[in-house]
């Protein structure tokens, strides 16, 4: 029987809940399956290579399709960073008319941070005196079902109907 490699461990604080996680950074094999899906070029297939490879490396239980999506860009970027390395070199070009200079960046992945959320509006809207709503945030899921929309309308409209958590008119509650 062939020995199991030992892998660092680490924490990480689910940015929407709070809760607390463990993961292990990606090996090869984890980074191979987000390559081929690199290269089609395809947005499904990277945003389904970027959910599996959460689901490897977090050991501690969840669903990767319930987290929000920020909550998979800031657990894949913090897996990115222990995995490849804290820094990402960018090298934007600049915009201006007369300037088509270069710019390289170095960006540190250990300091990237979900920020506001403890100041994000109210979930709760009034529309009028007798109707209101609940939001929630957009899920993996709810994003992954709006790329197999046929139109730019049919994924607006799918958007809001999943952001709605409750509806309440008058007396009634609609969930």
């Amino acid at each position: 029987m062939l020995p199991k490699l030992a892998t660092p461990k680490y924490d990480m604080i689910v940015p929407s809940t709070g809760k607390a996680i463990t993961y292990r950074p990606y090996v090869v094999k984890e980074e191979k399956i987000l390559l081929i899906a690199l290269e089609t070029q395809d947005e499904d297939a990277i945003e389904k290579a970027v959910l599996n490879i959460i689901n490897e490396c977090v050991e501690t239980p969840i669903n990767v399709n319930d987290l929000t999506t920020f909550d998979v860009e800031f657990m894949f970027i913090t897996l990115r960073s222990k995995s490849v390395g804290e820094g990402i070199k960018l090298t934007p070009k600049c915009d201006g008319d007369e300037c088509e200079e270069i710019n390289e960046v170095v960006i540190n992945l250990e300091k990237v941070t979900v920020e506001n959320l403890k100041d994000a509006p109210d979930k709760h809207i009034k529309l009028t005196d007798d109707i209101s709503i609940d939001l929630r945030w957009t899920t993996m899921k709810d994003r992954v079902e709006n790329l197999k929309k046929d139109t730019e309308t049919e994924t607006i409209i799918n958007m809001i109907v999943t952001s709605l958590e409750t509806i309440y008119s008058g007396e009634d509650t609609y969930a």
